[in-house]
């Protein structure tokens, strides 16, 4: 028996047309983001074609890691949230990302150079190269010299390491280790 009036598209179908699983839209109606009506007599679930927009909506900006949640609050809240205040939200989070993300992939770049360079060495020819990355050492006296323990390297790293605590600076305990 198939729904009548505006909540007529059974989910099989709604999966179908929006290019989803039934599984992604159980979890939308989980987080009460996409709630389909419930047919009282066999227990199916029926979508608007309004809804349809409304799923677009979501994957669109769950594409662009945006929280359930976000969206949730965004969706739900009413004229109390704008749309332009909730994509400039989204914007910021994704500059945080990417400047993070660029943090990341420096640092792993910087780190193929290293090891170019130390493979290169490990040839048994003295090399001096130049690379393209600035990097900076900052060394720590070493208090265990020499180490009777484990416990004694663990705190000559621990203080190096609270010496570079610095955002911009990604620390490794090249010597101590």
């Amino acid at each position: 028996m198939q729904a009548k009036g505006e909540y007529c598209i059974s989910a099989g179908e709604f999966a179908k047309m929006c290019q989803t699983t039934r599984d992604t839209l159980r979890y939308y109606e989980r987080q009460g983001i996409l709630v389909p009506k419930k047919n009282p007599v066999n227990g199916y679930h029926y979508y608007s074609y309004a809804q349809i927009s409304s799923y677009y909506f979501i994957r669109t900006f769950r594409g662009l890691d945006c929280s359930v949640g976000d969206i949730k609050e965004y969706l739900l809240g009413g004229e109390e949230i704008r749309f332009d205040e909730f994509v400039e939200q989204q914007y910021d989070k994704l500059l945080l990302m990417r400047q993070e993300l660029d943090r990341k992939i420096r640092t792993i770049a910087g780190t193929r150079q290293i090891l170019d360079q130390i493979r290169i060495a490990d040839q048994g020819h003295p090399v001096i190269r130049e690379i393209g990355v600035s990097w900076y050492f900052i060394f720590t006296e070493v208090i265990s010299k020499p180490a009777t323990s484990s416990g004694e390297i663990e705190k000559d790293i621990r203080r190096h390491l609270k010496r570079c605590d610095n955002p911009g600076i990604q620390a490794f305990p090249m010597g101590a280790s």
